[in-house]
């Protein structure tokens, strides 16, 4: 499941990261528009959404059996999993 996610989302990053590195070589007119449409057809696809979604509800299922079988440790993991908001790194100097 994980591998299929990252390799149609590595896919995508490597077209927008290899338009990119093209328009940097030639800033020119006539190639100025690829980067920005690569751009915005790979963050309006879906593909990261759906492929997001499934891994989480991949998730989801295996809580759900391990509260179905009891398996404190499990389930506890997977509610404060799921509980928890995102927290951004803090890097210190």
């Amino acid at each position: 499941m994980i591998s299929g996610f990252y390799e149609g989302c590595s896919e995508l990053v490597n077209e927008r990261k290899q338009a990119t590195l093209e328009w940097l070589q030639d800033v020119g007119k006539i190639n100025g528009d690829n980067p920005k449409k690569v751009r915005i057809e790979t963050t309006d696809s879906t593909y990261f959404w759906d492929k997001k979604m499934e891994h989480v509800k991949s998730k989801i299922k295996v809580y759900e059996a391990y509260i179905q079988t009891r398996t404190i440790r499990g389930s506890s993991k997977g509610v404060n999993e799921f509980k928890k908001c995102y927290q951004p790194r803090t890097n210190l100097v």
